[in-house]
């Protein structure tokens, strides 16, 4: 929860640009992980410092959902009042321990000089209710007379709400996926049915600039409906797919194309 001394911060360090947007909560009070500060998807704020020349440390808790995929980005200011100084960002799990792998996929390409990306996959179990993570900020070599970083935590899940499958007219659920960067990693494909519970999930690597594909019945949809998701710890725009439902017995197919959630900035 922001404070009044958060607020007033905030508008210290954000100003007009950003006047719409969530500013994280950053000063001492939340420099260790007991004391973290509470924190939105999709808010993106300003962390401003007096002096990181030396190494500082900020934490800020998340509330996340199972099977879902998310993307930390953290950076400093460009153009013509560009700064120096870095800022980088891990993911913890709710005890403050480090999150395997999340680190590994998840900058910008190319990279912007002095940011870092971490991207996470939530486990789809426990499958219901909210689950805490945490974002470890750490500024470095900044401006003695002070230095501004952003931080900004977004979803990276895509959904598409319909397959059908059929196995006695031939009908089965496509979802056909490309990666749009240079580097490989690793998609989760689910899929769920109309009462919203995973039916089946599957992972593999996605080589970069590759296309695979995994049908609803690899995944254990019998002859029903249900809805796809796909979860990846890249960065934002990293996947582009498509779900087609087709048959080869009748020859009709039908597209339900993957999109993202569009999560509106809070005040």
């Amino acid at each position: 929860m922001m404070t009044s001394k958060h607020v007033k911060r905030c508008s210290a360090v954000c100003g007009l640009a950003l006047a719409a947007l969530v500013c994280a909560p950053g000063d001492a009070s939340n420099s260790t992980f007991p004391n973290r500060a509470n924190s939105a998807v999709g808010a993106q704020g300003a962390v401003g410092f007096a002096n990181i020349s030396n190494t500082q440390t900020l934490y800020f808790t998340y509330q996340l959902s199972a099977g879902r995929s998310y993307h930390a980005y953290a950076y400093i200011s460009f153009g013509p009042d560009a700064q120096t100084g870095f800022c980088s960002v891990a993911w913890l799990d709710g005890a403050g321990n480090g999150v395997p792998g999340s680190s590994s996929f998840g900058d910008e390409e190319p990279t912007d000089p002095g940011s870092d990306g971490d991207g996470l996959v939530v486990p789809l179990t426990p499958a219901v209710g909210a689950i805490e993570y945490n974002i470890q900020l750490v500024t470095s070599g900044g401006n003695t007379g002070g230095t501004t970083c952003y931080l900004r935590v977004v979803e990276t899940t895509l959904f598409s709400p319909w397959f059908y499958r059929d196995a006695g007219n031939g009908y089965d659920g496509f979802a056909e996926i490309h990666n749009n960067t240079r580097t490989g990693f690793p998609v989760t494909v689910t899929a769920w049915s109309p009462a919203g519970t995973a039916i089946g999930s599957s992972t593999q690597t996605i080589p970069p600039n590759g296309t695979i594909f995994v049908t609803a019945s690899s995944l254990g949809a019998a002859s029903s409906f249900g809805s796809m998701t796909i979860a990846h710890p890249a960065k934002p725009g990293a996947i582009s797919a498509n779900m087609t439902t087709l048959s080869n017995v009748t020859g009709l197919s039908f597209d339900s194309p993957f999109t993202t959630r569009e999560l509106v900035p809070k005040n």
